[in-house]
């Protein structure tokens, strides 16, 4: 209120110095304009009456144009340029708070926000405070209920924080609420393309091509989950493969991306990373992650502000990934078209991966004289979004099942027996067919989802009309969001949300419906029916095959960086522990096959788990039962393994089913068995 009366009052002094008979041209040579410099003297006159002065004017002091009052005579080291800016950022402020104000008046009640810098300091003091951005705008639901208000800035942000009242706005009414709000670091290098960030008919386009294209490749047939398994054992034989030289262990966050990883790629450009492309997927891996370095309180820093000296080089961190990515899938996109040209690719509709799909709509359209929006930076820039998309999201996810279950063993337990059962002892894979009859891992991975919840803060949407909000004014233009954080946290749906207990599903003490990682309304995850069958396919048929365990304390399974715009959780090595299909067999008689004394012997952990496994690695048969050794002289360990196998097997036939063994190998193995 005071400044808004300093502000009439500098307009009245203003009116005052444009009658007055003093000579302005020393104002005029030192302010810029005549009418700046009448601004100028009016600034001073207002702060003369403030000081209860009478009046002041400008003088010429020295060759500059100085601020006096007429009575006192102080001022005399003030410029009336000093005051000119002085009294500007008055006005600034005053506009920003009036600006608020009346915004206030038809938004959702929320913490009171500063002018210019909102509600950043009270932000950021929460998630300082409670650990992480998530936690800390839950502390304003509790304070303010189910749906409010928060300033990022001088951009105000409303926040939905109900399952029911998210699926009344964002679904059945989200035509109204279907275009992304123009979020500034988003859109480095994008332009307004891709299915993540684009808005309109472009948007609807493209995310139409994309569904449309991903359907074609098998999403959500069997042909899809074809693809995951066979990539699923292509690298799990490679696991195998290196068992000995890495005693068991495996870094959990490279093997899940990888796995991930290659499976999008071979979606995207028909290319999956082996061995000898291995080291091209880290670069991309390390580019992708770059990119998600973001801050959520970044997102809401104008851009000019940005690009200024004191933020350019946040700016430049966070656009150059964007930048490589780019060039990256450009000169895969290059060496496509050339294989195009040379004959060795026929494009078609249907294509092997969504890179000739594209291509072919592209050639459609010049075909058709139709001035589309499919063009190669419009290609470059989807193929960003489904990466991000397809591969990020999924491999964080399972990384946070690892965490959890190795913090949780007595889940993996339960999952592992249910999964064993219903495959007769792992004799096959676990399949999509399979869902109906395990409830126990389904439930493991709607809990690993609602806990993880990937994405602290969702990408905004924006309010294009006025609108009413569970009873609350909502005025068009600002930002709006269901908090997908918030909801799978709500503890009127979740008793003791921070715990990790599938079983809350299994008594009906809470319903996956509420569940809902995926998002809401028309801006849903479009790969969403691939990422639950990756999930579903992949974790299950880890705990099918291995027991997960750590050497000791598990990580903690809290985000590595609550701040950022993915919760990811810290890494970790796990061993294949007593990867054997029946959970009959203890921790001590594996231990028993598996060491000499106290050591693990690689080679034996190997044997023991492929002989469990009903494989028979032939070239450690035959070391182990060379004419050069005797029976005496093996290995205790070596016999155990195959007592094992022998209890879960039932006969030596099934153990060395297919393999052609000699009579002698086998009458030696019985011998020692005996």
């Amino acid at each position: 209120m005071a400044s808004s009366c300093l502000v009439l009052l500098m307009l009245t002094a203003l009116v005052a110095s444009s009658s007055a008979s003093t000579e302005w041209s020393t104002c005029n040579r030192m302010v810029d304009g005549p009418f700046l410099a009448k601004l100028a003297r009016g600034a001073c006159i207002a702060s003369c009456i403030v000081q209860n002065c009478g009046s002041g004017d400008c003088e010429n002091r020295g060759g500059r144009p100085t601020c006096v009052c007429n009575r006192c005579g102080n001022g005399g080291s003030t410029r009336c340029s000093e005051m000119l800016l002085l009294y500007l950022i008055i006005l600034f402020v005053t506009f920003l708070v009036v600006r608020q104000w009346r915004m206030r008046q038809n938004l959702p009640k929320g913490p009171t926000p500063l002018p210019l810098i909102g509600n950043l300091p009270q932000i950021v003091y929460a998630s300082m405070k409670t650990g992480g951005m998530a936690k800390g705008i839950q502390t304003f639901q509790k304070t303010y209920g189910k749906v409010f208000t928060l300033w990022l800035g001088p951009i105000p942000s409303v926040h939905i924080a109900d399952y029911e009242l998210a699926q009344e706005v964002m679904v059945k009414k989200g035509t109204k609420y279907a275009d992304r709000y123009d979020v500034e670091l988003f859109n480095i290098m994008r332009e307004n393309r891709g299915v993540i960030v684009s808005n309109g008919q472009y948007w609807q386009e493209h995310r139409r091509f994309a569904l449309h294209t991903l359907r074609n490749f098998g999403l959500g047939r069997n042909i899809m989950e074809q693809k995951i398994m066979d990539e699923f054992h292509k690298r799990f034989d490679d696991l195998e493969e290196n068992r000995p030289k890495t005693g068991g262990k495996v870094e959990a966050h490279y093997l899940l991306d990888l796995l991930v990883g290659s499976i999008i790629n071979q979606l995207l450009f028909s290319e999956r990373f082996g061995k000898d492309k291995e080291e091209e997927f880290s670069e991309i891996k390390r580019m992708l992650s770059s990119t998600e370095n973001i801050g959520v309180i970044e997102m809401g820093i104008p851009m000019w502000l940005m690009k200024t000296r004191f933020l350019k080089w946040r700016y430049d961190k966070i656009a150059a990934p964007t930048r490589r990515v780019l060039d990256f899938v450009g000169k895969h996109i290059d060496n496509k078209i050339q294989e195009v040209d040379k004959g060795n690719i026929e494009l078609t509709e249907e294509g092997n991966d969504f890179v000739e799909a594209y291509l072919w709509r592209m050639k459609k359209d010049q075909k058709d004289g139709v001035e589309g929006s499919f063009d190669l930076f419009g290609l470059k820039v989807d193929l960003l979004d489904l990466w991000l998309a397809g591969q990020e999201t999924t491999s964080t996810t399972l990384m946070w099942a690892v965490i959890l279950l190795l913090n949780n063993p007595e889940v993996q337990e339960q999952v592992r027996e249910e999964l064993l059962k219903i495959t007769e002892n792992g004799n096959r894979d676990l399949s999509l067919n399979d869902k109906p009859v395990t409830p126990i891992l389904n439930a493991t991975i709607v809990e690993v989802q609602r806990l993880a919840s990937i994405l602290p803060v969702n990408l905004w949407r924006i309010n294009k009309e006025d609108t009413v909000i569970d009873g609350q004014p909502v005025c068009a233009g600002v930002m709006l969001n269901a908090e997908i954080s918030l909801i799978m946290a709500d503890e009127n749906n979740f008793k003791e949300p921070e715990k990790f207990n599938p079983s809350r599903y299994l008594n009906n003490e809470a319903s996956d419906k509420h569940v809902v990682p995926f998002g809401l309304g028309k801006r849903a995850c479009l790969g969403e029916a691939m990422a639950r069958a990756e999930l579903y396919l992949i974790l299950g048929n880890i705990l099918l095959r291995y027991r997960l365990k750590t050497e000791g304390t598990p990580p903690p399974a809290v985000s590595k960086n609550p701040h950022g715009i993915i919760n990811h959780p810290h890494n970790c090595q796990f061993r294949r522990h007593a990867s054997c299909r029946n959970s009959c067999v203890s921790d001590d008689l594996y231990k028993s096959v598996t060491h000499q004394g106290e050591k693990e012997v690689p080679h034996l952990t190997s044997l023991a788990d492929m002989l469990c496994n009903r494989i028979v690695p032939w070239n450690l048969i035959e070391y182990f039962h060379s004419s050069k050794m005797n029976c005496q002289e093996r290995d205790e360990s070596c016999i155990n393994a195959f007592k094992v196998a022998i209890q879960l097997g039932g006969s030596l036939g099934d153990i060395f089913k297919d393999q052609k063994i000699t009579a002698n190998v086998c009458r030696n193995i019985l011998k020692c068995i005996e």
